[in-house]
């Protein structure tokens, strides 16, 4: 199959709104680190996720293997008719310890959102090497889009992940200025070139001490996200219990 015929914004359309290019842009990016397509997850196929259809959702979920990452999931979702949701989550493979990348961007006709962060796998005051050698890199891009950075995730267990350079950025918009949701856009690519250009490529295992701790907070964040991420209501109820908490599995 050709994986980039799966990056496409189209499917996120709706009464003449059209989203912004966030799959053929985030493609664009990973497509230069030689991704593989994963059909089969915990043994069964997972091939019909990506193309969902539901009264009230439709969308898609993407699962990619690369070089040092244990899954790199992709989905994009329309709710409603009223709102488009795009998600990338990378986990590092079980020998890395470098951050885990997390975003969700967002939009209406009136309103763009982006929840964007490094998910640091050590105690940043206890290793600030971690701190130093991971993240202190990317503070460049988060002084570059600051100014985007206008709103509080409310959910404490949420800014319990966070690096010192997450981006929570919320804003109405006037119809005939979208100007905004191309900054947010640009904010999610920047961060992810650096993700794939600064930690991924450039990775070298960690020692079996931090490799195993790194293990240890990455399924931390995996359940705290599989529990408490306030976009599997939704999910139960546009897909139903079984096929919400398969998806969950996959993404988380």
């Amino acid at each position: 199959m050709d994986i980039a015929s799966l990056f496409s914004s189209r499917s996120l359309e709706f009464d003449g709104f059209q989203a912004q290019p966030v799959l053929e842009r985030l493609w664009s990016i990973i497509a230069k680190y030689g991704p593989q397509l994963i059909t089969t997850y915990d043994g069964k196929d997972i091939t019909d996720l990506h193309t969902i259809r539901r009264p009230m959702m439709q969308g898609s979920i993407i699962v990619l293997s690369v070089d040092k990452l244990e899954k790199l999931v992709i989905g994009s979702w329309s709710i409603m008719k009223r709102l488009s949701v795009v998600f990338i989550l990378g986990y590092p493979a079980d020998d890395y310890d470098f951050p885990v990348l997390g975003s969700d961007i967002m939009e209406k006709k009136d309103q763009a959102t982006l929840i964007l962060d490094l998910h640091p796998l050590a105690d940043l005051v206890l290793k600030p090497g971690y701190r130093e050698q991971y993240l202190d890199p990317v503070a460049p891009l988060w002084k570059r889009h600051l100014e985007l950075c206008n709103d509080h995730n409310p959910n404490n267990w949420y800014r319990s992940m966070l690096s010192p350079f997450f981006i929570t950025s919320r804003y109405k918009m006037p119809v005939d200025d979208r100007s905004v949701a191309g900054r947010q856009l640009d904010c999610l690519a920047d961060y992810t070139e650096y993700f794939f250009g600064n930690l991924v490529s450039k990775a070298r295992p960690a020692s079996q001490d931090d490799a195993r701790q790194a293990c240890v907070k990455k399924q931390a964040i995996k359940d705290l996200y599989r529990s408490k991420d306030p976009g599997l209501g939704p999910m139960m109820v546009a897909l139903g219990p079984f096929a919400a908490k398969r998806v969950a599995r996959v993404l988380y």
